[in-house]
């Protein structure tokens, strides 16, 4: 009989132990969480915004100033080649 009282305690003592320990994951994963929304909340976010904007128009104005000078630079060879044409000077040298 103390065996079992014995055994039902140990068991008893194994499941609440487990118990806590599960409880102590699920505060530290929530308690996780929650720093990670404080830090969310904190961010800066309309200077954020401004930085992601304005590298968002760099990026654009560089793909689209290479588009114009490649454009450009094509429009100006054909006025060359025209005008060597007109000039009689043959091809490029």
């Amino acid at each position: 009989m103390a065996q079992q009282v014995h055994e039902g305690l140990l068991e008893l003592g194994q499941a609440a132990a487990s118990k806590a320990t599960w409880l102590g994951a699920i505060v530290g994963v929530f308690g996780y969480l929650k720093s990670l929304f404080g830090w969310v909340a904190d961010v800066n976010w309309i200077g954020l915004s401004g930085v992601l904007i304005a590298l968002a128009g760099l990026g654009m104005n560089y793909y689209f100033s290479k588009r114009r000078d490649r454009r450009e630079q094509a429009e100006s060879n054909a006025r060359i080649e025209a005008l060597r044409e007109q000039c009689g000077l043959g091809g490029p040298r």
